[in-house]
C-alpha cells in the first residue's frame, strides 16, 4: 500500500494557518454532503449497500481464517490498542482546534493507520478509526478521501467510509433531539412514508413530518422565529428603495436612511448597517478575510461590489442570496474555530441541509452565474471557490427555490390610474426630448436658439 502521506504532499504544502477556515467551509459540509448523496442518488445508495455487504464479508473471512485470538482481538478494539503504547490516548482526545495542533495530530493519525493497516486484517477497524481521524481534521476531507481510495487497501477504505455514514446518521439523530427547540410547541417525528415502496431488505422508507406539542386555539401563533437568510429583489438593491438587511420600506422622507461607503449597500438605520456588517458584509467588503490568507485590497472589495451589481442588474436573485449565505456560514465557523465550545451545536449549514429541494440541470445562466460566485468567494475566502462545485451549486440552488418566502414590502402600491398617469407623463417628457433634440440637429442657420424654443412651445402645447 502506498502512503496517502506521500500521495498528498502537494495538498499538505499549504499553509495550514491560511487552509483554516477552507477546512472550515468544506468539513462542515462533507458529512451532510454524504448524506445528500446517500438520499437523493439511489446508484449512490445501492453503491453503498454493496460496500456494507463485501466489509460483513471481509470481517467473516478474517474470522473463518484467523485463530481464536485473534477474532477475540478484532471484537474488542481495546485489547488490540492497549498492546500499541499511546494509542488509547490518542484515540480519545478530543480534536485539537489550532490549526499547529491539527497538522501534528493528522500526521500521526495517518502514520498510525497505515502502520496498523499492514498489521493484519484484525486492526483494520482501529486503522480506519485513525484513517477517519485524520479526515475530521484535514483542510479538504473530500480530496483526502480520493486519496484514501487510491492508497488505502479496500477493505479499511469500506469501515471508513461506514464511519462517516454512522457519523452522519448520528448527526442527523441528534438535530432533531435539539431542533426545533422546546419553545416552538413543536417536534419532529419519523414515519412510515406510504407514498414511497420499502427498500430491498424490506425496510420502510421514513419521513418526517412536524406535530404539536400541545393545543392551540384558532389564530394562535404557533412560533416564530427569523429567516436563514435574506435578501432583497435586485430591483430594490439597484433603487435603493429598501433596507439591504432588515427589507423594510424606507419612505423618501426618511432622515436616517444610509448608503454604506463600504459596499454601497443601503440601510433603513445604522443598527442594520451593523448588524449587515457584523453578519456577512465584514467578510466581503472589508479586511476581515486577511486572516484567512485572502488579499487585503481596495481590488479584491470592488471585485466583489461589482460582481454583486453585475448579478443584481442581470436579476440574479439566487446567487445573491447564495453569496449572503455563504459568507453568513463562514462567519459563523470563524467564530467556531474562536470558540471550541460554541452555545449553538447546529450552525447555518446544518439547518438548510435538512431542507427539502428541487432536483436541478445546470443552465448557461447557471454556469455564468458560478464563475461570478467563485470570483467573489475566492477573492476573499480561500479555498472556498473550490467548495463552490456545480453539484453543491445546483444543491444549494434547488433548496432556495423550494424554501424560499416572498416578504411583501410595505411601500405604498399605486393604483391603476397613477400607474396610468405616471407612464403618459413619462411619454410626453419622452416626446419632448426628441422634439427638442430634432430641433437642436437641425436649426436655423441664424436662430439656432428660436428653433429650440419654438419646439419647447409645440411640446408644452402638445400636453393635454
Amino acid at each position: 500500500m502506498s502512503s496517502p502521506a506521500a500521495a498528498s504532499t502537494p495538498v499538505l504544502q499549504r499553509p495550514w494557518l491560511l487552509a483554516t477556515l477552507a477546512a472550515l467551509a468544506v468539513g462542515v459540509g462533507y458529512a451532510a454532503y454524504f448524506d445528500y448523496k446517500r438520499r437523493a442518488d439511489p446508484n449512490f445508495r445501492r453503491k453503498l449497500r454493496k460496500q456494507r455487504k463485501q466489509v460483513t464479508r471481509s470481517a467473516a473471512k478474517t474470522t473463518a481464517d484467523d485463530d481464536e485470538s485473534a477474532a477475540a482481538q478484532a471484537g474488542a478494539g481495546g485489547a488490540i490498542t492497549s498492546n500499541i503504547p499511546g494509542l488509547d490516548e490518542l484515540l480519545n482526545q478530543p480534536l485539537p482546534t489550532t490549526p499547529e495542533k491539527k497538522e501534528e495530530f493528522f500526521m500521526e493519525m495517518l502514520s498510525k493507520g497505515e502502520a496498523l493497516g499492514k498489521m493484519g486484517p484484525q486492526f483494520f477497524d482501529i486503522a480506519a478509526t485513525c484513517f477517519y481521524k485524520a479526515l475530521k481534521v484535514y483542510p479538504a476531507p473530500a480530496e483526502l478521501v480520493m486519496l484514501y481510495q487510491r492508497t488505502v487497501a479496500e477493505p479499511i477504505f469500506q469501515l471508513v467510509m461506514a464511519k462517516i455514514a454512522d457519523e452522519v446518521k448520528s448527526r442527523q439523530e441528534q438535530y432533531f433531539v435539539e431542533f426545533p427547540p422546546a419553545d416552538f410547541n413543536v417536534r419532529v417525528r419519523a414515519e412510515n412514508d406510504p407514498t414511497k415502496p420499502p427498500l430491498e431488505d424490506g425496510t420502510p422508507i421514513k419521513k418526517r413530518v412536524l406535530v404539536a406539542t400541545r393545543d392551540f386555539a384558532a389564530g394562535e401563533v404557533v412560533f416564530t422565529e427569523e429567516p436563514l437568510v435574506a435578501s432583497l429583489v435586485p430591483e430594490h438593491i439597484l433603487d435603493g428603495s429598501h433596507c439591504s438587511h432588515c427589507l423594510a420600506y424606507i419612505p423618501p422622507t426618511s432622515t436616517t436612511k444610509l448608503t454604506s461607503t463600504k459596499s454601497g449597500s443601503t440601510f433603513c438605520t445604522p443598527a442594520c448597517e451593523s448588524a449587515a456588517w457584523s453578519a456577512y458584509e465584514s467578510l466581503l467588503y472589508g479586511d476581515e478575510s486577511a486572516a484567512l490568507g485572502a488579499p487585503t485590497s481596495p481590488t479584491s472589495t470592488a471585485t466583489v461590489i461589482a460582481a454583486a451589481q453585475q448579478l443584481a442588474r442581470s436579476g440574479a436573485q439566487i446567487p445573491l442570496t447564495m453569496v449572503r449565505f455563504l459568507a453568513q456560514m463562514v462567519k459563523e465557523d470563524m467564530a467556531k474555530a474562536a470558540d471550541p465550545n460554541p452555545s449553538e451545536a447546529f450552525g447555518a449549514w446544518d439547518h438548510i441541509e435538512r431542507l427539502k429541494y428541487l432536483e436541478l440541470s445546470p443552465t448557461d445562466e447557471d454556469e455564468h452565474n458560478m464563475k461570478v460566485l467563485r470570483e467573489v468567494l475566492g477573492a476573499k475566502v480561500p479555498g472556498l471557490d473550490e467548495f463552490l462545485t456545480e453539484e453543491r451549486y445546483m444543491m444549494l440552488k434547488g433548496k432556495f427555490l423550494y424554501n424560499q418566502v416572498a416578504v411583501v414590502s410595505e411601500a405604498p402600491v399605486k393604483n391603476a390610474q397613477a400607474e396610468d398617469e405616471e407612464e403618459e407623463a413619462q411619454l410626453v417628457e419622452a416626446d419632448e426630448i426628441d422634439l427638442v433634440e430634432s430641433a437642436a440637429a437641425k436649426p436655423d442657420a441664424g436662430k439656432p436658439k428660436a428653433a429650440a424654443k419654438d419646439a419647447m412651445r409645440l411640446a408644452a402645447s402638445s400636453r393635454p
